[in-house]
């Protein structure tokens, strides 16, 4: 912020309030140069309060997410092998995205017991508004595609949806990746 304003970081005080967990909807820092313009012009400290409304109109969204998912499977229902590769559209502003490869890159395999797995995360410059951190960046996009997937992987078998999660739920004493 002192460089965006000019300013010397010795100047500029923040008084950060404790609001529990950000889940995505207070960590966001870009208001902090309005607050400081508003509270130097007024001579006063300044509070910056959305309504719900403002919060869902104005705040940053999650980010568009393509996901392409391979897998091999047994004839038997057993998943053998996963490929994923996960495409992110960032916004215009790389400072901004968010890091969605801390959600998605150690959820290749979701529930399921995997043994081989490939993961490819990229990132992209968009011509949009960049993407905010929400809670969980990247994997309710990711967990959404992966169990769409499941279902399909299911379905060409010929199996219950169900039945085929239950061969390949993870479980305690089978190792996996």
């Amino acid at each position: 912020m002192a460089v965006a304003l000019g300013l010397d970081e010795q100047s500029i005080r923040v008084n950060v309030t404790a609001i529990g967990g950000d889940f995505g909807g207070k960590g966001d820092t870009r208001d902090l140069p309005i607050a400081y313009l508003l509270a130097k012009v007024a001579g006063l400290p300044v509070r910056i309060v959305m309504s719900s409304v403002e919060e869902y109109t104005a705040s940053n969204p999650t980010h568009p997410t393509f996901v392409t998912i391979k897998s091999g499977v047994k004839h038997s229902g057993e998943i053998t092998a996963r490929e994923v590769r996960t495409v992110h559209a960032s916004g215009a502003y790389g400072a901004l995205k968010p890091r969605g490869y801390l959600s998605t890159h150690h959820y290749v395999g979701g529930a399921y017991r995997i043994p081989n797995t490939v993961f490819e995360f990229l990132q992209v410059y968009t011509n949009t508004v960049p993407g905010g951190y929400f809670r969980a960046p990247g994997a309710h996009q990711y967990t959404f595609a992966l169990e769409c997937h499941t279902d399909l992987l299911a379905l060409e078998l010929g199996m219950d949806t169900a039945e085929f999660r239950r061969i390949n739920i993870l479980s305690l004493v089978k190792k996996t990746v």
